[in-house]
C-alpha cells in the first residue's frame, strides 16, 4: 500500500513524500505492518507535493503533484517549474527514482490519473489553469487555447501510445 503525503508545512515537510507499507507476511489482512519513506519530495528527487497515485502493470507508481499555484516557481519551489506527472519504479535498479512524464499548464495541477484497462491510454484532468489571474482580460494562462477566446478552462486529456 502506498500513501501520498502532499505536504505538511506545520511540521517542516514542505515537499511531501510517499510512504510504502508492508503488511506482515504479505497478508493484506494483517494487523501488523512495517513502512518506509518510498520517495521524498524535494530538489534531490525533482518533484514536490505528490498527490494522486496510480500504478501500471509493470509495478510503476505514477503520481501527480499539487504545489499551490501561489507558491509555484518561487522560494523553495523555484526549481520545480509547473506541477507535473511522474513515474516512479517500485522495483529494479531505478526503484524510487522519479522520472517526469508530463507538465501541467501554468498555475494548474494534474489530477485523477487513470489508465484504460489495456493501458494504451492515460486520462488526466487539468484543474484550475491560470487560477492566480487577477484581470480576466489578461489571464496568466490561456490553456487550452480555443478559437475566439483566451480564458483558461479545466479539461480532461487523453494521452495515447503506451505499450506496457
Amino acid at each position: 500500500m502506498f500513501i501520498a503525503h502532499t505536504n505538511n508545512d506545520k511540521h517542516g515537510n514542505i515537499h511531501g513524500h510517499i510512504t510504502r507499507f508492508f503488511e506482515k507476511d504479505g497478508d493484506h489482512g494483517a494487523e501488523e505492518f512495517d513502512f518506509e519513506i518510498f520517495a521524498a519530495g524535494g530538489r534531490q528527487s525533482g518533484f514536490s507535493a505528490p498527490d494522486n497515485l496510480t500504478f501500471d502493470s509493470n509495478a510503476n507508481l505514477w503520481t501527480v503533484t499539487d504545489i499551490s499555484s501561489s507558491k509555484l516557481n518561487s522560494a523553495a519551489w523555484t526549481s520545480f517549474g509547473n506541477n507535473g506527472m511522474f513515474m516512479i519504479p517500485t522495483v529494479g535498479p531505478d526503484k524510487g527514482v522519479a522520472f517526469q512524464f508530463a507538465s501541467a499548464p501554468k498555475e494548474a495541477e494534474l489530477t485523477g490519473p487513470s489508465f484504460t484497462p489495456n493501458e494504451r491510454t492515460l486520462f488526466l484532468s487539468v484543474q484550475h489553469p491560470g487560477e492566480e489571474t487577477e484581470d480576466k482580460a489578461n489571464p496568466t494562462s490561456t490553456w487550452p487555447q480555443v478559437r475566439g477566446g483566451n480564458q483558461p478552462r479545466p479539461s480532461v486529456v487523453a494521452i495515447t501510445g503506451f505499450k506496457f
